[in-house]
């Protein structure tokens, strides 16, 4: 499993707590070392690999295909995660987590699709300003 913006590790720990050998990028120095911190504690720091980078640059130095990459999008970073779907082995499942509107993920959905990605499930959970929503997407690779 691959998590970018992998931050202390609010999704890296589940997954490594359910059995998977997880690779984990953040950029920030100190959520890699609160990360760390958090895999001890939690028994989980044998299943967990942590880079301190780029996680846009992922592609440049992790050559791995992934069954499962979660997609923890900061708020106005990234407005598709075809960057991380290239990871994706074959039907893989990506889970993307990120912020937009209605009429942005309707578009965004729409142009996953006809990329060859199936959309699974499109599912918004909570809000972060007037008209602006927190989606997870669950996309099956092509």
């Amino acid at each position: 499993m691959f998590v970018p913006f992998a931050g202390v590790g609010p999704y890296v720990i589940p997954a490594a707590a359910r059995g998977s050998q997880v690779i984990a990028i953040e950029m920030n120095e100190h959520a890699c070392s609160w990360m760390a911190i958090n895999t001890i504690v939690n028994g989980v720091s044998s299943q967990v690999h942590i880079i301190r980078g780029d996680a846009l640059l992922a592609n440049n130095f992790i050559r791995q295909k992934f069954s499962r990459i979660i997609i923890p999008t900061p708020y106005g970073l990234i407005n598709s995660p075809d960057l991380f779907l290239s990871m994706l082995s074959d039907e893989g499942t990506a889970h993307w987590i990120t912020f937009s509107n209605l009429i942005q993920i309707k578009e965004q959905v729409r142009a996953l699709e006809q990329g060859g990605y199936q959309i699974l499930r499109c599912h918004q959970c909570g809000n972060v300003a007037p008209s602006v929503y927190r989606w997870i997407l669950d996309i099956k690779g092509n």
